[in-house]
């Protein structure tokens, strides 16, 4: 895997960066960076043709951190195709984060689940679910 430069637009509160660009011991990470209270940020990692094969014959994608014995830091690891979509891969994001930020009740009960969406945005019906 290798990180390219995120390619978004760049919206009010964000800015773009490039982290370790001139520690040689490290690969530059250009990201967007959030001034809000979070502090996000948000990078991208192209697949090499090798990689693509090998999850899609079934490998599992592994994330490494360094955390030098203090807390791990929430993340978040997904896969988007912005030319596919009438909703943008942002707007997915963003209501994915504000999803998660959301406190959880125990198992899950009496918490409605979000509507599940095709590429286009299209809600798909939930089928035998009871919801």
């Amino acid at each position: 895997m290798e990180p390219v430069d995120p390619n978004m637009p760049v919206r009010d509160g964000w800015n773009t960066v490039t982290w370790a660009k001139d520690q040689p011991e490290y690969r530059p990470l250009p990201a967007l960076t959030e001034d809000g209270p979070y502090g996000r940020v948000i990078s991208r990692w192209a697949l090499s043709h090798r990689e693509r094969e090998l999850v899609a014959a079934g490998g599992d994608i592994y994330l490494e951190l360094m955390t030098f014995h203090k807390p791990l830091q929430p993340i978040i690891v997904g896969v988007f195709y912005p030319q596919a979509q009438k909703v943008t891969w942002w707007d997915r994001l963003t209501e994915w984060w504000r999803r998660w930020r959301q406190p959880i009740v125990a198992y899950g009960f009496g918490v409605p689940t979000p509507d599940v969406r095709d590429v286009r945005g299209n809600v798909i019906p939930r089928i035998a679910t009871g919801q």
